[in-house]
């Protein structure tokens, strides 16, 4: 930081003690335009550091009113952008593959929007309030959901699109796709791999 010296009147690098001093006034224009500038300057950072502030508190406040305001779309893009991001990096750690799969990410996040995203924002705050509003304990609620949701959404609806939506990327028919998931069911063990997760 620039300041003079008195009887040189020569330009040192670092030397804070003339903005301490009380002559400070009284001396060269030049260092006085300099403690001016100084001054200044920790008035914009202050001033800067209390926008910033501001502008991510505004942000933050858009984004929790448009969860609010469009579940269905914020559930959409919140669970395909995820689903984007986990499958380019599981495919850039698999070293298996030597190019990326661009019909396999697709396919994930076309299952994880719709499935993972609206299906589930469907099921969990529209559906489930309607079929257990009589529920008030809510450790038997937990259980009851829990239980409804392994073994009657998982068989029927979270699992069959993965494989329906698979068809659709690799053009294969969709009833090939039905039987593998039947296949898998039944003599992979699908489901207790599902449930042991």
């Amino acid at each position: 930081r620039p300041s003079y010296s008195h009887q040189t009147d020569q330009m040192f690098i670092g030397d804070d003690s003339f903005c301490a001093a009380t002559s400070c006034c009284h001396l060269s224009s030049a260092r006085s335009c300099c403690c001016r500038l100084r001054r200044n300057a920790k008035l914009i950072k202050g001033t800067t550091t209390e926008l910033s502030a501001v502008q991510f508190a505004a942000v933050g406040a858009t984004v929790a009113n448009f969860y609010k305001t469009s579940p269905f779309t914020a559930g959409f893009i919140t669970a395909s952008t995820r689903a984007a991001i986990a499958d380019s990096i599981a495919q850039r750690l698999d070293v298996c593959n030597d190019e990326f799969d661009m019909k396999r990410c697709c396919a994930m996040v076309l299952y994880s929007g719709v499935i993972l995203g609206l299906c589930c924002e469907l099921m969990f705050n529209h559906i489930f309030p309607v079929i257990f509003a009589g529920e008030t304990n809510p450790l038997v609620l937990a259980v009851k959901m829990a239980l409804f949701d392994v073994f009657i959404n998982a068989p029927l609806i979270w699992l069959p699109p993965a494989y329906i939506v698979q068809a659709l990327a690799y053009r294969f028919p969709k009833r090939e796709a039905i039987q593998r998931y039947i296949t898998d069911v039944k003599q992979n063990g699908l489901l207790k791999k599902y449930w042991s997760l």
